[in-house]
């Protein structure tokens, strides 16, 4: 009788301490989800640039780490953005909006026949029309440009989210 009211006791003992191993557990595994969700949310990674120094490419990157807005650093010649982007989760439509990367395809409004052309809508005016900022347009590489595309045409861009 006395062996028996032993191991009934062990065994009330070690379903305690089990019991209070759970407790802790639980309260640990909560402690970590508060801390998690008070915690700032990490900056965005934004890598490496390794777009070619000069070319438009480089600057939207730039631009968009500017803005808070990271992009890909191997989405390859400008007329592979659009693709490049929907394929990582990027929402890609023909609607311009600021801060939203204008894709040319090649040839597409001057942009160059191979490479393509990519910019950075800086504004979208009443009139339907959109100001972007872009690099190696007019004045070679390395040098900034800013123009207007006419409400007549910015509907038949790409533009990146």
């Amino acid at each position: 009788a006395a062996e028996q009211a032993e191991a009934e006791r062990r065994a009330a003992e070690q379903a305690e301490a089990e019991r209070r191993a759970a407790e802790q557990a639980e309260a640990e595994r909560k402690a970590k989800e508060e801390a998690a969700a008070a915690a700032p949310a990490p900056a965005p990674s934004y890598g490496v640039n390794y777009y070619s120094g000069g070319q438009c490419t480089y600057y939207a990157f730039e631009r968009r780490k500017q803005l808070g807005k990271p992009v890909g650093n191997n989405w390859g010649n400008a007329h592979n953005w659009a693709n490049a982007a929907r394929s990582q989760g990027y929402s890609v439509n023909n609607t311009p909006s600021v801060g939203a990367i204008m894709v040319f395809a090649q040839g597409q409004g001057g942009a160059n026949s191979y490479y393509g052309h990519v910019a950075i809508v800086e504004s979208v005016n009443g009139d339907g029309s959109i100001n972007i900022s872009e690099w190696n347009w007019t004045h070679g590489p390395w040098n900034k440009s800013v123009r207007t595309i006419s409400a007549s045409t910015v509907n038949s861009y790409n533009y990146i989210h």
